[in-house]
């Protein structure tokens, strides 16, 4: 069977462009995706009922509700679940902390999970894609919280006497530490584009400021959304580009 030149171009085209397609990376997952197995969730009740319930109480309502409810889901939404692990890890149990393995931690987590009406999936949940696993409300991501720690991309411009702004700025997303370089976030800055918020920079002129006017920078700190006006109480700026394109 004979073939056009304008169907063997065709064909290759499709030989390309296929691959492509197939290999582009998968979205990641929120908690409601079914990120972990029912039972695992039964392993990490038993760890929970060990190491946990003295401060958190049978229900999980203790200090504040830290793991249900509202208060956990203000706390921790707009993030991932690394940084739940890593906050746990760190802190609990207590006098002991970090004393688990971390395989029991991510058990615990999957039993949070499960509390708090998440559904159970196929999968068992691993320490190495917590940072793919998005805690979003039901009804989907929303802005981060008021008084959370930030950090967001744009461009720095002075307005006035130590009067600085954040000018074509990414929507502020979670931190884990707004004081501290952390090489994953800068990366991640560095590819993040330019957005269309503008945000106060309090105390900017303690972060070195002047020396960044008219550079990408990745700025991280408290926002502080009202009225008057957005800001971001600054704890660190990082040139990320030497111009603002």
């Amino acid at each position: 069977m004979f073939t056009t030149k304008t169907q063997r171009q065709g064909a290759v085209w499709l030989c390309v462009f296929v691959p492509l397609w197939l290999v582009a990376a998968p979205p990641e997952k929120t908690v409601w995706d079914g990120v972990y197995a029912a039972p695992q969730a039964q392993r990490g009740q038993a760890a929970y009922t060990q190491y946990c319930v003295g401060c958190h109480k049978a229900d999980l309502t203790g200090i504040e509700g830290a793991m249900k409810g509202e208060f956990f889901m203000e706390r921790r939404r707009e993030d991932n679940l690394e940084t739940l692990f890593l906050d746990m890890k760190a802190t609990m149990p207590r006098g002991n902390p970090g004393s688990l393995s971390d395989q029991t931690y991510v058990d615990i987590i999957s039993y949070v999970l499960q509390t708090n009406e998440m559904p159970a999936g196929s999968t068992e949940l691993k320490p190495d894609v917590l940072d793919k696993v998005d805690v979003v409300g039901k009804d989907g991501p929303k802005p981060v919280p008021n008084f959370a720690p930030v950090l967001s991309v744009g461009c720095l411009i002075e307005t006035g006497e130590n009067r600085w702004v954040l000018i074509n700025a990414s929507e502020p997303v979670r931190t884990r530490d707004s004081f501290k370089k952390i090489e994953k976030e800068l990366k991640a800055s560095q590819d993040r584009p330019l957005g269309q918020y503008t945000f106060r920079m309090a105390d900017a002129e303690n972060f070195e400021a002047p020396t960044n006017v008219g550079k990408k920078v990745q700025v991280k700190g408290v926002i502080v959304r009202s009225p008057a006006g957005n800001r971001i109480n600054v704890n660190s700026i990082e040139p990320i580009a030497e111009t603002c394109q």
